[in-house]
């Protein structure tokens, strides 16, 4: 079973893992800022609380995500807004890390909205029906970097 095939409870016991051990080796000057799992429900959050940025780096902030075999960022219609929104107090960072490939991208948060207005599709999560943006790494809006 793939991983985006998992229950939502299984996929969230390691979501994130991975592709931030790998930010944190790329940044090592960081200050974590996200939440990790934390024990109450962010659901009940503000919008712009519960999409914290992942981290604090010192060109701003860094919001980072994983990608797998199918090389598609599923990046949350909501999420986006709140980052974009996030530039408002900081820059903005997204960096993603495909985990098949041993790859990584990271770019401004704003280049990531031009790639998905432009070439990205939507979606739904089928769990909370929640409209999401697929945008294949080929599109991505900078070069990839191995990590190898």
């Amino acid at each position: 079973m793939s991983f985006h095939e998992a229950p939502f409870a299984q996929r969230y016991a390691i979501m994130g893992d991975i592709a931030e051990a790998v930010f944190e080796h790329v940044e090592p000057k960081h200050h974590r800022l996200g939440y990790n799992r934390p024990p109450f429900y962010v659901a009940n959050l503000p919008l712009m609380l519960r999409n914290l940025p992942d981290y604090m780096i010192k060109e701003g902030l860094c919001e980072v995500m994983g990608i797998g075999k199918d090389k598609t960022l599923k990046l949350k219609v909501e999420k986006l807004r709140s980052l974009l929104n996030w530039t408002m107090v900081s820059s903005v960072e997204l960096f993603v890390y495909d985990s098949s490939r041993k790859m990584y991208w990271r770019a401004p948060i704003f280049e990531w909205e031009h790639a998905c207005a432009e070439f990205a599709t939507m979606d739904r999560f089928p769990d909370d029906n929640r409209a999401y943006y697929r945008l294949n790494s080929d599109h991505f809006p900078s070069v990839g970097k191995s990590t190898q």
